[in-house]
Formats: structure tokens, sequence, C-alpha cells
């Protein structure tokens, strides 16, 4: 290379100009500071103070301090797991006509659409940072702690060497892509089903907020025809509505009721129990037969709803019948 020639950089494999490397390197130091020291210091304190109480076992020849690095790495790939959505929001919003903001909005897209618009790619990552937080955080936080209490009180093995944390929130595998921002993949039971369900729960949420604030979109256009084409959004959204009110109001009361019976039945002897898994047979059973029940237990009233709200529409006339 002459000692004229630019630089090449590059982003995804896409070749970018110098402007955007700049502006690539900025989000790169804010992430480190903002993001991945902080964390790095929160995760190692915390392995150390459980490490102290006798939480997590430590070596018998150098103590605590080689799970303590192993916490402070780990608290740096969160944190930058932490600020890629934000980095890929500044991209869309500030560069909006840059190669890099082409390659958020390609990495976003789908099967049918290639690539977002800037609208549609600010308002899709606005969603994951919501679906993580609100959603899919304290699903997967209020799942791990009930195993914890779980494997203290005798009803889940806790494993022989390393205690409760395996099946607590054992390791985590993070993706490096935009439209994998949210993609923490827990290997165990307690924290990837809430993770999952709270994403599973954000997405009607998603299509309302996609039809209501950006309706002419590529987006929204694929959500309706996913329901057929004589279907009107007020009917999707009224869909959308009963499908997360049965969920929330229906089946997961029904779930921790029948959950419950179950455990408290088995406790007293009154439930034959699996030599292998215990209860758990039964407790699956319950929280599968409380998800069934609580859809179609709230059925009858998403008809009402349609009946009495959208009375001339196909749906509602459909179900007045």
């Amino acid at each position: 290379m002459s000692t004229n020639e630019k630089p090449k950089h590059y982003f995804l494999g896409e070749r970018i100009s110098e402007e955007e490397h700049l502006f690539l390197q900025e989000l790169r130091k804010e992430e480190i500071l903002t993001r991945c020291i902080p964390a790095s210091i929160g995760a190692a304190t915390l392995v150390y103070i459980l490490s102290r109480k006798g939480h997590i076992k430590e070596l018998d020849r150098f103590g605590a301090w080689p799970k303590t690095l192993v916490g402070a790495g780990l608290g740096v790939a969160l944190g930058r797991v932490g600020y890629l959505t934000t980095k890929c929001q500044r991209i869309v919003e500030e560069m909006p006509n840059s190669t890099l903001s082409y390659v958020v909005r390609r990495q976003l897209g789908n099967e049918r659409i290639h690539a977002l618009s800037t609208e549609e790619a600010i308002l899709s990552l606005k969603c994951k940072k919501d679906a993580f937080w609100y959603r899919a955080l304290p699903f997967a936080s209020i799942l791990s702690g009930i195993s914890v209490y779980l494997m203290k009180i005798g009803d889940i093995q806790a494993h022989p060497r390393f205690g409760i944390w395996p099946k607590t929130m054992s390791k985590i595998i993070l993706t490096w892509k935009c439209h994998r921002s949210s993609n923490i993949f827990f290997e165990t039971g307690a924290a990837i089903l809430g993770y999952y369900a709270g994403m599973v729960l954000y997405r009607s949420t998603r299509m309302e907020r996609f039809i209501n604030e950006l309706p002419n979109s590529q987006v929204s256009k694929e959500y309706r025809r996913d329901f057929g084409p004589r279907m009107t959004d007020a009917e999707i959204l009224m869909f959308s509505q009963c499908l997360t009110e049965s969920f929330k109001y229906k089946s997961l009361p029904l779930m921790a009721l029948l959950t419950s019976a179950v455990i408290g039945l088995y406790r007293k002897g009154r439930l034959p129990g699996s030599q292998k898994y215990g209860h758990w047979p039964w407790t699956i059973s319950a929280i599968a037969i409380g998800l069934a029940l609580g859809f179609l237990s709230h059925s009858y009233f998403c008809a009402q709803k349609f009946i009495t709200e959208l009375p001339d529409s196909q749906t509602g006339k459909k179900f007045a019948k």
C-alpha cells in the first residue's frame, strides 16, 4: 500500500467511508466507557461477594479470583450486547443515508423485506429494546428466582459440583448481529423459558405499534398479509388485544393455580410422582392445561368484543351468527 492511499474500512462485509469509520470508533469508545467497564466491575463484584459468602465455590489454590475474572469478562460481553441496540439505533438516526445505516437496516430485514426503511428500523430497534427490558429480562429473572427457590427446598436437584448456578443461569451465548441484538440464549430451562416467554409476549405489541405508528410501512403490510386480505386493521388489533388479554388474565393465573395445586397435592402424598422426575410431569401438564384453558375460556369474551365494538366487521358478523 502506498503512503498516499487511504486505508479501507469494512463493516459486516461492506466497505464504509472514513467518516463512517470514525463514527463507528466513537460508538465503540462510548460502548466501553458507558457499558463494558461498569458491567465488568458490577459482574466481578457480584461474583466475588457470592464466592466469599459460599454461594459460588472458590478454588483451593487461587480462591475467588479466577471466577471473579471470568465474571468481569462476562460483564464486558453483556455490556457489548446491552449497547448493541443503542449503537444500531444511533447509526440509523444519525447517519440515515450511509452504508452503515443500510447494513443495519438489511440485518433487521427478513426473507420478505430485504432492508427496512429508516423509520421502520428505528421503530423495530425501539421494540427490541422494550421487549428485552420490559418483557424478557423480568420474566427470565422471575423464573430464575423460582428455580433457585425450588432448588433450595429440594424440588430441583442442584448440580453436585456447581450447585444452583448451572440450572439457573449457566453459559450464555451472545450473537454479534444487530437483528439478533436481544438474542441471549440461556442454556437452562428457567432463564431461557422466561426470556422467550417475554419476547413472544411482546410480538403482539410490536405488531400493534407498527400498524398504529407506521401503517403504510412494508412491515405493517407483512403483518396484514398473515391475517388475510379481508381483515381490517381494527380487526387485527382486536385479535392481538384478545390474545394478550387471554394470556395475562386467564392463562397465566390458571397456570399458577394448577401448578400450585399439583405441587401441594404431591407434597401431601395425594399425587403419585415419577421416581426419576418427581412431580414435574404433572407440573408441566398443569402448565399446558392452564395455558389451553385460558385461551379457550377467553374466546367467548373475545367474540363479544368483536360483536359489540366491531359489529360491522367481517369477523364481528361471523361471531354474531
